[in-house]
């Protein structure tokens, strides 16, 4: 079976097929970025693909969330729609924000237990 790798631009916030490739390759540098976000050194990028990544072809795979740096590194989730993408976004957010959280939640504690030591002379 001949796998038809579909090429899309977006409208708003809704992926539309093009069939022109040569407008395709002119719009779609300037539609990918979704949403970035930076947690300390850590990068969230949610991108809008314009092509196809589904394997079987039956619902377009056009939208990708990865992480850069840290304990997930590498991470990565696709998305078929623009709210898809938006909320995976925040939970690879979320992701990155506990492991953050939790590297300096030993820290914050030995300098809870200091503080308290000096306030309870």
């Amino acid at each position: 079976m001949d796998r038809d790798f579909g090429f899309y631009l977006l409208e708003g916030k809704d992926p539309v097929k093009c069939e022109d490739m040569k407008q395709w390759a002119m719009e779609i540098n300037n539609q990918r970025i979704v949403l970035q976000t930076y947690i300390g050194k850590v990068f969230v990028s949610t991108v809008f693909l314009g092509i196809d990544h589904s394997y079987d072809g039956s619902v377009p795979i056009l939208f990708e969330t990865m992480i850069f740096r840290g304990k997930h590194d590498n991470y990565q989730k696709r998305y078929s729609t623009w709210d898809e993408a938006v909320k995976g976004h925040e939970e690879a957010c979320e992701l990155v924000s506990i492991e953050h959280t939790s590297l300096f939640e030993p820290l914050i504690q030995f300098f809870k237990n200091i503080f308290k030591k000096i306030l309870c002379r």
